[in-house]
């Protein structure tokens, strides 16, 4: 209300009683563009001509707004919106007139005058709804009209011809100060006859007749919302207390049903459950693959069982995805947790007296759909058990790392060691690595390159688009 006080004081000629007068409009609003599901604006005329200024605005919170600019100070032309400068000239609503918007935007409006205690039009209330929205249905223009025009009595003491429209979807009930109502729409009526067949509901207490609602707080001025469960069904309750400007109180009441989304929320739930119980599930196997290649492995000779080890770890590879995706929500990986399980655990798997590896996992989060989470690790594997069998043939100790890094929409692993580096001839003979291009390439899009660092070691380099697919080049990078 700060900048309404502000633009008033500066732009108009409005006496302290007008712009409190204009205050006590501004506040409902936020109400009425929720109601209407149409963007709501409060215009003051200036003190010479017929143009206005903007003083308030609303947009519905669940809905689209036509501005994408807040237009509060903003000058309403009358040649743009003449229906505005004919409220205000004349003191009459005006419904559905062409004008056109302060970002160029062609709308219908409707224009309600705002008078003080003297009669005197002191500015207007202003609905507009985009043309396309209501251009082929001429009854639904209609009823938005006689909307507006109720809501104007309701809320402003202006008169209204007909009950509040019903082309609100939700139950809807307006009750005085002990809780009787007042006004009920059709969807309301509706609802209480499911509950209790009655042909006389004005008068009547709402909690009386729909004994879910809790109490009537809302109208010593507290705004109310919950959820309540009768039966099989769910209902959500939305209630504020009103007053209008002689100080008469009120209680404004909408009921929605939804039992419908709470079902297939619940519906939801179940299945993300079972989809995690099936990760968990696939893991066990894998583990249970897993132990059987174990036990075959100590019957094969010393020299076959670096094959099994091999096979074993791409196993263990896909188990460690569905693992974290048996703790998870979602069918979305951190590829961080997966990279660090695989790199511990090809170090632990290794042969008798291993070499003492420092292993690290450094850089940006990476999440994953799990499809592209397993083909990711196993390129991993495959490049950290390269690392692992012949970069430290000669050493008692090293260090090995996963950086993880994201460029916009490229994603980007590389696994770097301080081993011994390697000979042309051993990266185009290298199983592992033939592996490794063809699932990046086939499986991930991406690009993939190995080469030797100047200062000593090798850096294994994958880079992929983050989508499924991606049309885009690849990244420029130097190859060395």
């Amino acid at each position: 209300m700060d900048a309404l006080d502000q633009v008033c004081r500066l732009r108009t000629d409005l006496s302290d009683d007008d712009v409190a007068r204009i205050r006590d409009v501004a506040r409902h609003l936020q109400l009425i563009a929720d109601l209407t599901q149409a963007n709501v604006f409060v215009d003051c005329p200036l003190p010479s001509g017929d143009d206005a200024v903007v003083v308030a605005e609303a947009s519905p919170v669940s809905g689209h707004s036509l501005y994408s600019e807040s237009v509060v100070g903003k000058i309403a032309f009358a040649a743009y919106e003449p229906a505005v400068a004919r409220t205000h000239r004349t003191g009459e609503v005006t419904t559905y007139n062409r004008a056109i918007t302060q970002e160029g935007k062609h709308v219908k409006q409707s224009v309600v005058p705002i008078k003080n205690d003297k009669g005197e039009t002191i500015g207007s209330l202003i609905l507009e709804q985009d043309i396309s929205e209501w251009i082929d249905n001429a009854a639904r223009v209609r009823v938005l009209s006689e909307a507006v025009e109720q809501l104007s009595h309701v809320f402003f003491d202006i008169p209204g011809r007909s009950p509040l429209s019903d082309v609100i979807q939700d139950a809807l009930f307006l009750t005085d100060d002990q809780g009787r109502i007042t006004y009920v729409n059709a969807c309301g009526i509706t609802l209480i006859t499911e509950f209790q067949p009655s042909t006389h509901l004005i008068g009547e207490r709402l909690d009386k007749v729909l004994p879910f609602i809790r109490g009537l707080q809302f109208l010593e001025g507290e705004a109310v919302r919950y959820e309540t469960e009768v039966g099989k069904r769910v209902f959500q309750v939305h209630a504020v207390g009103l007053w209008d400007p002689s100080g008469t109180r009120s209680g404004l009441v909408m009921i929605r049903e939804v039992s419908e989304l709470r079902e297939k929320e619940r519906q939801l739930q179940i299945q993300s459950a079972m989809i995690k119980e099936i990760h968990h599930r696939v893991k066990n196997n894998l583990q249970a693959v897993a132990s059987l290649l174990r036990l075959q492995m100590r019957r094969c000779p010393e020299d076959q069982q670096a094959h099994y080890r091999q096979t074993l770890n791409r196993i263990m590879s896909i188990a460690a995805v569905h693992e974290v995706l048996s703790g998870s929500r979602v069918e979305m990986v951190d590829f961080h947790d997966v990279v660090r399980k695989i790199g511990w655990m090809q170090i632990h798997s290794m042969t008798a007296d291993p070499p003492r590896i420092r292993y690290e996992v450094r850089g940006a989060r990476l999440v994953l759909p799990s499809g592209r989470a397993v083909s990711l690790a196993l390129v991993a594997n495959e490049l950290i058990q390269n690392s692992l069998e012949h970069a430290y043939r000669d050493r008692t100790e090293g260090l090995l790392a996963v950086e993880i890094g994201d460029q916009e929409s490229w994603a980007l692993l590389q696994v770097v060691d301080d081993g011994c580096g390697f000979q042309e001839g051993q990266v185009r003979e290298s199983l592992e690595l033939q592996i490794v291009r063809t699932l990046t390439e086939c499986d991930l899009g991406g690009v993939f390159h190995i080469q030797v660092r100047p200062e000593g070691g090798t850096v294994a380099t994958v880079m992929f688009p983050k989508g499924e697919t991606s049309d885009e080049q690849g990244p420029n990078y130097d190859r060395g």
